[in-house]
């Protein structure tokens, strides 16, 4: 296991399972800086307050990039010797704007909400997480 340090731009995200009700911090990259976090994911700790950065493997990025961390999973837990880190993805955003076209920019301000960015559970398999708190 490599512990090179390097700056990495992001943020850490406090995130709640609506399933379970887990509470777990979570890694954001910030898109600004391409080359900073370019191959690097980030893996959570569903039982204590701990999120680690990682490079990933070829291999891992492809399996990554299909919507799969268990290669990444898998190694961190060798290298680690820890069962409890788990990849934490971006599921889908929901949007509670769906009209817009025919509204004025007053209706508009009104009416909008921010997206909501759902992510998977570092301990249960089928929950959803919904950010509680923002750690710059």
């Amino acid at each position: 296991m490599s512990t090179d340090l390097r700056s990495v731009p992001g943020t850490v995200l406090r995130l709640r399972c609506q399933a379970c009700g887990a509470v777990f911090p979570h890694f954001q990259f910030s898109g600004e800086r391409e080359t900073a976090s370019g191959g690097l994911f980030s893996a959570s700790s569903g039982k204590t307050d701990e999120v680690f950065v990682f490079e990933a493997t070829p291999e891992e990025w492809k399996d990554l990039d299909r919507a799969g961390a268990a290669l990444a999973e898998q190694r961190i837990a060798r290298e680690t010797s820890r069962d409890d880190l788990r990849v934490i993805r971006l599921l889908r955003i929901e949007s509670a704007l769906s009209a817009g076209r025919e509204m004025s920019l007053a209706q508009f301000k009104a009416a909008y909400r921010p997206p909501v960015m759902l992510y998977s559970c570092a301990c249960c398999e089928a929950g959803e997480a919904r950010a509680i708190e923002s750690l710059t």
